[in-house]
């Protein structure tokens, strides 16, 4: 009897210890996968190096879309419209946004370049640009805010230029006194502008631009997909600062893309395998 009982229990502790495992490994996998995770989406929006946030909330930030107004009917009232690119921009940057900032989207922070009555006030938290100056008026204003910091020889500014053979009149970006144009009908050029928010500097600015509807979107994914935008500034004091001050590792990244899909229709269009082609720090 005695032998039966502890065979038993023996046979009782074997299967406790089989379901703890069969519970704490997944359990613990999921909890480590979710942390590197957050961690990543932390580096990508610049959240992890400020220390002081830690211990204390970190408020949703400010998304400013390139907007632009049409009339409706019988032209008695205006609404937005936008892009597709920053359409999908802002569809790619949610999941990624809500785990960095550990806070579901707030749709109340999402505004309408178009809309005059932004007020200062809503652009003073961390804040996103998704759109280049051409249609977002609010990117415009900051590109002037921030012309001291930028590279000399960048330049984001209405011109007429020859793209492929034809004169257009747009916002031509230049860098290092060059041109930046597509080198042809399948690839796509966009920018990548981390720095503090010229409005609260201890806020960091965001700004996702592109030439073009795929521009944007391929400067979207390169922020979400190329490691080498998420490094952290060399051991400095400038790197102090940033760690613990709340001042952002602030750089200028030039992207390159792919187009993929139907050149005849541009719903079938995306920008893909995006890449850094200049990548320039700045100072924040």
């Amino acid at each position: 009897m005695d032998l039966l009982e502890y065979g038993g229990s023996l046979i009782q502790s074997l299967l406790t210890e089989l379901l703890s495992t069969a519970i704490a490994i997944p359990l613990v996998t999921y909890l480590v996968l979710k942390f590197f995770q957050n961690f990543r989406s932390a580096r990508i929006w610049d959240v992890s190096g400020r220390i002081r946030q830690v211990f204390r909330p970190r408020p949703y930030p400010t998304l400013v879309l390139s907007t632009s107004s049409i009339y409706s009917g019988d032209a008695r009232y205006s609404r937005p419209q936008t892009g597709i690119g920053q359409i999908r921009s802002l569809a790619l940057f949610g999941s990624s946004l809500s785990r960095a900032y550990r806070a579901d989207p707030d749709d109340r922070r999402i505004l309408l370049s178009h809309e005059c009555r932004i007020s200062q006030g809503e652009l003073t938290e961390d804040l996103i640009v998704i759109g280049g100056p051409k249609t977002n008026e609010i990117g415009l204003l900051l590109l002037k805010e921030l012309a001291p910091r930028l590279p000399e020889g960048f330049s984001f500014a209405p011109e007429t230029v020859s793209i492929r053979g034809k004169d257009t009149h747009t916002f031509a970006l230049r860098f290092e006194g060059r041109l930046l144009q597509p080198s042809n009908d399948d690839e796509v050029v966009g920018l990548v502008l981390r720095t503090s928010n010229p409005l609260s500097p201890e806020r960091t600015l965001t700004y996702v631009a592109g030439l073009g509807t795929y521009g944007t979107e391929a400067a979207a994914r390169a922020l979400l997909e190329c490691t080498e935008l998420h490094r952290p500034a060399p051991l400095t004091f400038r790197w102090w600062k940033w760690r613990f001050g709340g001042r952002p590792n602030a750089y200028l990244a030039i992207i390159r893309a792919n187009l993929t899909g139907n050149q005849a229709d541009s719903t079938t269009r995306s920008a893909v395998s995006p890449r850094v082609v200049n990548y320039t720090r700045l100072a924040s």
